[in-house]
């Protein structure tokens, strides 16, 4: 047998062929079956054994020049993977930082202008933290999101998200501030009875 090899296959076939043994017998063929799988050159005295035998030993050899074939073709294919995985890797490098490249630039004239200030601060950011946005759907997300919200809010968000060390955006931390009424630089009016008092 094969080095390596740990196994073989015993065909449901055989079964007729041992059910017309005795069991003396069948047990010394089944025997010097696995005694010849394990490469230990069995003889036998038998002439039943010997001649039952032929006919499975042509079966294991058969087996084995498949395995053998098998396992050279997947050497091959091994060889040829890693080959392949090895040019991808010097490639894939390249590749990410171009996608990383355009996917930015493009963004640069999508986002309001109000707003690029701010889109660029958290670009430059999560790019500072070694998590840089490679991804373009990840970019037109956030691009739609930049320009759905208002100035105050987005300003809030991005700012709040740098200063806490936090990788994403944490829309609903922004609480609206309530308006207060415009008096044009006026005090409120005092009532009449405090003015002459």
């Amino acid at each position: 047998m094969a080095e390596g090899k740990k196994s073989f296959v015993a065909y449901s076939d055989w079964r007729d062929t041992f059910n017309e043994l005795n069991d003396e017998d069948a047990g010394k063929l089944i025997k010097h079956i696995f005694a010849y799988v394990n490469d230990e050159n069995p003889t036998t005295d038998s002439v039943v054994v010997r001649a039952v035998f032929a006919q499975i030993k042509n079966t294991l050899k058969r087996d084995l020049q498949k395995w053998e074939k098998q396992l050279e073709q997947r050497r091959e294919a091994g060889k040829k993977s890693a080959k392949v995985r090895s040019t991808k890797k010097n490639d894939r490098s390249t590749t990410v930082n171009e996608r990383q490249r355009n996917s930015t630039d493009s963004v640069s004239v999508s986002v309001n202008v109000d707003k690029q200030v701010i889109f660029n601060k958290w670009l430059s950011y999560r790019k500072e933290m070694g998590k840089p946005i490679k991804v373009k759907s990840t970019l037109t997300n956030l691009i739609n999101k930049f320009n759905s919200e208002p100035l105050e809010k987005v300003e809030y968000v991005v700012n709040a998200s740098i200063e806490s060390g936090w990788q994403g955006l944490f829309w609903d931390k922004y609480v609206e501030k309530p308006k207060q009424p415009i008096n044009n630089g006026l005090q409120k009016p005092q009532k009449l009875k405090d003015l002459y008092d």
